[in-house]
């Protein structure tokens, strides 16, 4: 019994490390992008909104990958489960901080950009923010769909 729960140890914080190498992805594009010398800041904005757009992708498919592989087997327990919805958490997390980075920049130049254009761009941001949210509400729903069928059928079949 003691070398499942080492097991699930080791298992548990290899789910984190690979959560976190995710997020060090996703640090490394805002850092790069903070460090340009954007010639003005429509062009600037456009591009931070568009590596929000491009990150969502990326955890759509890190997200989905990650699902294919703990499901393969047919089973999701409990360890499993709590990883995935900690990728998604801190991703989402950190998703969140990125859209206020962005905000913020964008509140800050608002004086520096046309009307039609900051508004255009904050319709832009709210979309692709609500995006990243629903994309977030959708797996963890789903994921949590699949442990409960998993289980009930588990439960089931020991009866």
């Amino acid at each position: 019994m003691e070398d499942k729960e080492d097991d699930t140890e080791e298992v548990d914080e290899e789910w984190f490390e690979n959560s976190f190498h995710v997020n060090g992805i996703f640090r490394s594009c805002e850092v790069t992008w903070k460090k340009l010398d954007w010639p003005g800041v429509k062009i600037d904005l456009e591009f931070g909104i568009s590596i929000l757009k491009k990150l969502i992708e990326v955890l759509q498919f890190y997200i989905s990958s990650l699902f294919d592989i703990v499901y393969e087997d047919r089973l999701l327990d409990k360890a499993e489960l709590a990883a995935i919805l900690g990728s998604i958490h801190f991703s989402s997390r950190y998703l969140s901080d990125a859209f206020a980075d962005v905000s913020s920049v964008l509140e800050e130049e608002d004086d520096n950009l046309e009307k039609t254009e900051a508004e255009a761009l904050v319709r832009e941001m709210d979309s692709v923010r609500s995006r990243s949210s629903a994309l977030a509400e959708s797996y963890t729903a789903e994921f949590i769909t699949v442990f409960c069928q998993v289980s009930r059928v588990s439960i089931i079949s020991r009866t």
